[in-house]
């Protein structure tokens, strides 16, 4: 199963419902038992410019950090040009992306092992 957020980096005030959707639980559900299976949770992250629908940026690097490690995601070829990594440790993981001509965007997810978490961070070109 697999749990999809989207992050922009317009103002605090603005993004508020944002913020709150991308720091819940990734597997939560209504019964209170996950969903999730497995002992890996793969992260695919996605950094959009927000001016733009159809533009992803290629040129990011990503870093993930949490569960005592920190890792710099791989860019997944295709047209998407989304970054993918994983984990084996449920809790907090930071998710930093800086890409040239945009700002440094980080955002925390809340995230249990077995599940398939999918973030699309948004930026504003500088």
């Amino acid at each position: 199963m697999a749990y999809a957020f989207a992050v922009s980096s317009k103002p605090a005030f603005l993004l508020l419902p944002a913020l709150l959707l991308a720091t819940l639980t990734a597997c939560s559900s209504s019964s209170g038992l996950s969903q999730c299976t497995g002992t890996t949770t793969s992260i695919e992250i996605t950094v959009a410019d927000d001016s733009n629908e159809t533009s992803n940026i290629c040129d990011a690097t990503v870093t993930l950090t949490g569960g005592g490690v920190s890792q710099t995601l791989t860019l997944r070829s295709g047209a998407e040009c989304s970054y993918v990594g994983s984990v084996t440790k449920p809790g907090p993981y930071m998710i930093t992306t800086d890409a040239p001509s945009y700002p440094a965007a980080t955002n925390t997810i809340d995230v249990q092992v077995g599940c398939s978490v999918s973030l699309t961070v948004e930026v504003t070109m500088q």
